[in-house]
């Protein structure tokens, strides 16, 4: 069977929506706070688009996270996928 693609980048956007969704913060109050559009932002949440490093940063510093937290989070994700399910 072959192996199903995550992005690292679309399980970010994964980890840091449910850490939004967990605070409370609408997603257009979100992209607002990283000084983009809420289409923009969607975009990255849904993995549509890739985080850059600063986006990644200000997320992190939204919902008051530190960035090796958030990295730390997105791996341990990943791993857990793979345990799970066929993916690589």
């Amino acid at each position: 069977m072959e192996k199903k693609l995550a992005s690292f980048s679309s399980v970010l956007g994964v980890v840091i929506a449910n850490k939004r969704k967990e605070l409370g913060i609408d997603q257009g109050d979100f992209a607002a706070q990283l000084g983009l559009s809420q289409a923009s932002y969607s975009r990255l949440e849904s993995g549509k688009s890739t985080f850059s490093v600063d986006q990644m940063f200000g997320c992190a510093k939204a919902i008051n996270v530190s960035v090796t937290n958030l990295v730390a989070a997105v791996e341990n994700t990943v791993n857990q996928l793979e345990e799970k399910q066929d993916i690589k």
